[in-house]
């Protein structure tokens, strides 16, 4: 049996790892805008799976269980570890709906469209499309452009992600003479 002192001193130490855990990982969430993926659901889920089962373990062999009030903690521990992981799933739900790229979005949000430009680029091939596909699909190009080619066409993003948003982002799509996409960039300037 482990002694009620060395017991409380694991049941502290772990819970303030916890804790200290779910701070970080709620602060990389919102500055790396992490979405739903078997990575970041484990890195969620299985602290708390791991500080249930010390509570189990320390439940079972400790003197812990034979004193009501530590009974009682360990069960308050155990309810109120389930509370961040809770918050931090629905961060990630936050992040996967503000990333998703819809027309509606791209459209109606135009200062949000560095968000979602990496998904819409990741779920269609541009290249080889034609320019009218492409302004079905993004409306017609900015007026202020970038490049005084007429085989370039660019779309404001919004400002650049990052800590400091200071410049502009856009997508920039190069056509060749057949009005078909040969090559696309997000530059910022």
């Amino acid at each position: 049996m482990i002694k009620k002192s060395l017991a409380l001193g694991i049941l502290t130490t772990s819970s303030f790892l916890y804790i200290f855990l779910f701070f970080g990982l709620t602060i990389f969430i919102i500055l790396f805008y992490s979405t739903y993926s078997v990575l970041s659901l484990s890195a969620v889920l299985l602290p708390p799976i791991f500080l249930l089962l010390l509570l189990f373990i320390l439940w079972k062999y400790s003197y812990l269980k034979n004193e009501r009030k530590s009974k009682n903690l360990l069960v308050v521990i155990a309810i109120l570890c389930i509370i961040p992981p809770l918050f931090l799933v629905g961060l990630l739900g936050k992040n996967e709906e503000k990333l998703n790229f819809t027309i509606e979005k791209w459209i109606n949000e135009p200062d949000d469209r560095v968000y979602i430009v990496y998904d819409f680029l990741d779920e269609n091939e541009i290249v080889g499309k034609s320019k009218e596909d492409i302004q079905k699909l993004l409306g017609t190009p900015d007026e202020n452009q970038l490049h005084t080619n007429e085989n370039v066409v660019s779309y404001l993003l919004g400002l650049e992600l990052g800590w400091i948003r200071m410049d502009g982002s856009y997508l920039v799509i190069w056509f060749n003479d057949e009005d078909k996409v040969i090559d696309y960039a997000v530059e910022t300037y």
